[in-house]
């Protein structure tokens, strides 16, 4: 059985305005095969190739892939098997990424990849080069952590957490899946204690909070390991949390309609 060649060219000329860069050029590369153009600077090497990616004018010919043949505007199906590295390798390579880095932000892009793995490859690729070196694990708490910064949690902890988990929704909703958010999550800056339970759909995961026994503060455990003797208060769902110098208090978080408060 005769395969069609992976790329086939045939007769193409290229021109620009009256400059004619490619004349009667033929190729054919087949299925699994490397394929190798040799030629002088100048001689159109990378205007054929630019041809087959879409970005120079085809003024004759015709470009196959896989049997099909190739029109002048190029779809997104296309760019998912198809990609040029140009020669400039500072046009190429963004010089502050990780080769890891630049391999998956065309991954997210094409939507390659099960659900998870596609919406935490959008997520990374979402982050600042100065976060994204800062990640040193695959846990979600680890990238969410690192969206709250992105979105600014030293000055507005509770609106930091709620655009972060909106990024992670959009995210989602980009690679087809509804969203699905389950998030308890504790954290200080030092002088303030924060804490969140919500869920998108369902019921959130516990947390409770309760007076220190020797009255100068108070805890936050998603489940208490002593329930006798202590005064555990279930913090409600979609609720953002903040024990500081002044007591606690807490507040609508996500989709509640109304402020909570609980005295410290």
């Amino acid at each position: 059985m005769t395969h069609a060649p992976a790329l086939a060219v045939t007769d193409l000329e290229v021109v620009f305005d009256r400059f004619r860069a490619l004349k009667g050029v033929s190729i054919a590369v087949q299925p699994g095969e490397s394929f190798g153009l040799v030629g002088e600077s100048g001689s159109g090497k990378s205007t054929l190739l630019r041809a087959v990616a879409g970005l120079a004018p085809v003024a004759s010919g015709s470009i196959a892939l896989d049997g099909k043949a190739l029109g002048r505007r190029r779809d997104k199906a296309f760019y998912a098997k198809v990609q040029m590295v140009f020669q400039d390798p500072y046009g190429s390579l963004h010089p502050r990424q990780t080769v890891d880095r630049l391999l998956q932000e065309p991954l997210a892009v094409h939507g390659i990849g099960d659900g998870e793995q596609r919406i935490r490859r959008a997520l990374e690729a979402s982050l600042p080069d100065m976060l994204y070196d800062r990640l040193e694990g695959t846990t979600d708490s680890e990238l969410f952590f690192l969206l709250m910064i992105d979105e600014g949690l030293d000055a507005d902890p509770q609106g930091a957490v709620e655009r972060a988990a909106r990024r992670v929704a959009g995210a989602a909703r980009n690679a087809g899946i509804e969203p699905s958010l389950k998030l308890t999550a504790a954290f200080s800056d030092g002088r303030s204690l924060y804490a969140v339970r919500h869920a998108t759909e369902g019921q959130a995961p516990t947390l409770y909070s309760s007076a220190l026994r020797n009255g100068r503060g108070r805890c936050i455990v998603s489940e208490p390991f002593d329930r006798e003797g202590s005064d555990w208060q279930a913090v409600p769902p979609s609720s953002f949390v903040t024990i500081d110098a002044a007591g606690m208090s807490i507040r609508p978080f996500g989709m509640a309609s109304e402020d909570l408060a609980l005295a410290g």
